[in-house]
């Protein structure tokens, strides 16, 4: 929080670990500026969380909750990230976003892997055996056919991309 209003935040305002304040500090002069919080919302719109050398979600959920009661309050969201999108994270509207919301928020569905005991720590490993397979369709590359991935019950790898 930029508590002296000078428009970038210190080591001594930044109430996270040293850690995620060099990460955010990418051009390691001492303050997490506009430029570099901007920097880390566009990695987190591209799927990557924090600046330059990026967090995990768990990492990042910690960072955002300063006084660390599992819960990120709409001051602490502020932080860093941008008013308007607690009310999209805050699901429940009960004016904190818990791990369950941030994960759903940042597109990892209901499973926060790293925070329940012995979670898994890796957040981006995709979903749990089990879950149901998002309703998609996609063209088979051999006949062209339609295939309702949702029906696939064989272990599947899918590769999307342009090769022009």
């Amino acid at each position: 929080m930029d508590r002296d209003g000078d428009g970038k935040i210190s080591r001594k305002e930044f109430s996270g670990p040293d850690e995620a304040f060099k990460r955010m500090d990418t051009n390691k002069d001492g303050f997490i500026d506009q430029k570099e919080r901007e920097a880390m919302r566009a990695a987190r719109r591209q799927g990557r969380v924090g600046g330059g050398g990026g967090f995990t979600m768990q990492e990042f959920f910690r960072t955002l909750d300063v006084d660390q009661d599992r819960q990120v309050s709409a001051k602490e969201w502020e932080f860093i990230l941008k008013p308007a999108d607690f009310k999209v994270a805050d699901a429940d509207t009960d004016g904190k976003v818990t791990p369950q919301e941030w994960f759903r928020y940042m597109g990892q569905g209901n499973r926060p892997g790293g925070f329940r005991p012995g979670g898994r720590g890796r957040l981006d490993r995709g979903p749990a055996q089990g879950d149901a397979a998002p309703k998609v369709t996609a063209k088979s590359m051999t006949d062209g056919k339609p295939v309702n991935l949702a029906k696939v019950t064989r272990p599947t790898v899918m590769i999307f991309g342009s090769y022009t």
